[in-house]
């Protein structure tokens, strides 16, 4: 007795061509180009910018800075400043790295009208945090114990670490 089949040949194309794109977009959002964390930023007591990495279970390996040119979105950024570590420190002063952190390229001193984005990630990978954009002038009104994370959002540092990881 030969076997009836349970979805004709017109419905399994229909549900293939349905189940497809959406297998694709959760295979991005768990796959490995999700963020391993957060980036914010604050200033220090001498005025000097701070990144803060909040990375969820993954030590991440270096921070880069981008400049980023407003007036022409596809122009390519150029990166000025990249600092890596071994340790996975979860604090960077750009200005003075202090130990534990290698400069790979110095940013020197920062313009403080320039739109710039900062993120941390992997030296050998594309996977990284999610970024941060900010101006340094931006930071000067954030208290103490708050950082400027992505979207201009402030929060406490305790609190991006929460966030950061709250969904992986």
């Amino acid at each position: 007795m030969p076997l009836t089949p349970v979805i004709g040949p017109a419905r399994s194309v229909l549900l293939a061509a349905v189940l497809t794109p959406a297998a694709l977009v959760l295979t991005g959002c768990i796959g490995g180009d999700s963020p391993v964390g957060a980036v914010g930023v604050h200033l220090d007591d001498g005025g000097r910018v701070v990144a803060v990495v909040a990375s969820c279970g993954e030590r991440v390996e270096q921070v880069e800075l981008v400049r980023l040119d407003e007036d022409d979105v596809e122009a390519e950024d150029p990166t000025v400043g990249r600092w890596t570590t071994d340790e996975g420190a979860a604090e960077l002063v750009l200005a003075d790295p202090g130990a534990g952190w290698t400069v790979d390229t110095d940013a020197g001193t920062l313009d403080p009208d320039a739109l710039y984005d900062l993120g941390a990630g992997y030296v050998d990978t594309d996977r990284g945090t999610t970024d941060v954009q900010f101006r340094p002038r931006d930071l000067a009104g954030l208290q103490p114990g708050q950082v400027l994370t992505r979207q201009q959002e402030v929060m406490t540092v305790d609190g991006l670490s929460e966030w950061a990881c709250e969904d992986v």
